[in-house]
Parts: structure tokens; C-alpha cells; sequence
């Protein structure tokens, strides 16, 4: 039976797309975005590869989607010009990553940072970028290169040969 004062657990991928109730701004053990990513990634990739998922911290709040663009947006990273072994995919994807990180600090009353991460891609020649569980539950990649309009790629819709690595 299940305790009627606990919180709701975050929203599960599915691979029929379902998922249960997540409040917003509500701080969730890591062990439950883990397993949502694990959920997740293995409906897209297995059984062609199983990523190595590290995090850095005990508790993270999804952000809504809405919440996750004004991040974007805020970032101009989409002005920023990418430099061969200076400032390409995997600075792009740490300079978002640290955004998140700051939005989730100045705004002083979450217990948790963002559930927001990058990823390291195998295919076509490696690639980093970033992912996120939203409050909906769903897992998505974010391409920090990219204008906030097309910057938010759900997963079923890029198809990579294999995650190398993903840190939340």
C-alpha cells in the first residue's frame, strides 16, 4: 500500500510514452531521475549500448519546460562561436550545465539543483551536449549550439549509434 503523505514519484519513461504525476519544483532523491534515464536510454539504445550514469548530487528538481527555455535563452550560448579544441561541444554543454546550476542557486528556495546533465555521444565522431528530465517526466537532449527555438531535441527523435557517458 502506498503511503497517502509521501510525495509523487517523478514521472517514468515508458516506452508507451505514459507517465505518472511530478509537482513542480518538488526535490526528488537522484536515485529516481537514474532510473528514469536508465528507463530511457535503454528504450532508445539497447541493446546497442549501456552508458555509464554518474551524479553529483543526493536531490534534483525537474525543471518545466517553459522554466528549462528561459534558461536556454538566458545563456546566449547560440551567439557564442564554437573553436575547434577551444570552445566546442563539451564547453558548450558544461556552460549550459553551469547555468542551470546558477538558476537553480539564485533562486534560493530549491533543495535541490536541476536534473539537467551532459551526455558524451560515440557516433559519428563523438559529440557532448546536454539532457534533462522535465516536470512531464520526459527525458531530453538539449543542443547548446543551437537557437533556443530548436536547442530542445526529444530523444526519439535523434537517433546516435550509442552514450558513452551521462553525469546528471
Amino acid at each position: 500500500m502506498t503511503d497517502p503523505s509521501a510525495p509523487p514519484r517523478p514521472r517514468r519513461f515508458l516506452e508507451d510514452s505514459t507517465f505518472a504525476t511530478v509537482p513542480p519544483g518538488e526535490a526528488y532523491p537522484a536515485s529516481l531521475f537514474l532510473e528514469i534515464a536508465r528507463d530511457a536510454f535503454a528504450a532508445m539504445w539497447a541493446p546497442r549500448t549501456k552508458p555509464n550514469i554518474f551524479r553529483a548530487d543526493a536531490f534534483y528538481v525537474a525543471p518545466s519546460l517553459q522554466e528549462a527555455k528561459a534558461i536556454i535563452h538566458k545563456s546566449h550560448l547560440d551567439a557564442q562561436q564554437w573553436v575547434d579544441d577551444s570552445f566546442d561541444c563539451d564547453d558548450f554543454a558544461i556552460v549550459l550545465k553551469s547555468n542551470f546550476s546558477q538558476a537553480a542557486y539564485f533562486n534560493g528556495t530549491r533543495k535541490g539543483g536541476f536534473a539537467f546533465g551532459i551526455i558524451w555521444l560515440t557516433e559519428p565522431s563523438g559529440h557532448a551536449m546536454n539532457w534533462m528530465i522535465n516536470d512531464d517526466g520526459i527525458l531530453r537532449f538539449v543542443e547548446p549550439q543551437r537557437p533556443v527555438e530548436s536547442a530542445i531535441i526529444e530523444p526519439q527523435d535523434f537517433h546516435r549509434s550509442g552514450i558513452s557517458l551521462a553525469v546528471l
